[in-house]
């Protein structure tokens, strides 16, 4: 009778231990993909801040070759973001700061005075947006790599091998770069 009592009991503490676990898991994947939905917004304001910038900046540096291959690396980056591939985010948001490089240098070697001031506000703008975009994807991270950490103990194994849960991947862009982009413009 008590050996069955004990059975019982740990029956009942392994269950509540496995509910947990599951539920903690749970939690900690809400809270990524909240992460992931705030680092989604940053994004799109950040895209509409480039847009408006090269938008106002391609006449002045009649690079409208390199503007145009901001928008599309912008495209490239939402659509990637849209289908929810981590790998495609990265290399996506990489080939946008490339891109966006190329035409910074060229945005600064040629505005004229009147479109300088515009420029500089929208880069300031720009500035705060990478800045907590960085910050975001960091946040991101951390909870990815929480989670798989998590998933690769007992008993996120056994939850990961019956399906339900799987590790996720980091998001590489955060880590190639994690400053403000060089001003567009010196201080007028």
């Amino acid at each position: 009778m008590i050996a069955v009592a004990v059975s019982l009991a740990a029956l009942a503490v392994g269950s509540w231990y496995l509910r947990q676990s599951y539920c903690g898991l749970r939690q900690l994947r809400a809270e990524t993909a909240l992460a992931w939905g705030k680092l989604e917004a940053l994004y799109a304001a950040r895209d509409a801040v480039l847009a408006a910038c090269f938008t106002a900046g391609a006449s002045a540096a009649r690079s409208g070759v390199l503007s145009s291959g901001v928008m599309q690396a912008i495209d490239a980056a939402a659509a990637a973001r849209a289908a929810g591939n981590i790998a495609a985010v990265s290399a996506a948001e990489h080939r946008l700061r490339n891109a966006r490089r190329r035409l910074e240098t060229a945005l600064r070697n040629a505005a004229p005075a009147p479109e300088a001031a515009a420029l500089t506000l929208l880069h300031s703008r720009l500035a705060t947006l990478e800045t907590a975009i960085a910050a975001a994807c960091e946040r991101y991270n951390e909870l990815v790599n929480l989670s798989n950490i998590r998933l690769a103990g007992f008993p996120g194994m056994l939850f990961a091998a019956g399906g339900r849960l799987e590790a996720a991947l980091l998001l590489d862009a955060a880590l190639d770069e994690l400053r403000p982009p060089a001003r567009l413009l010196d201080p007028v």
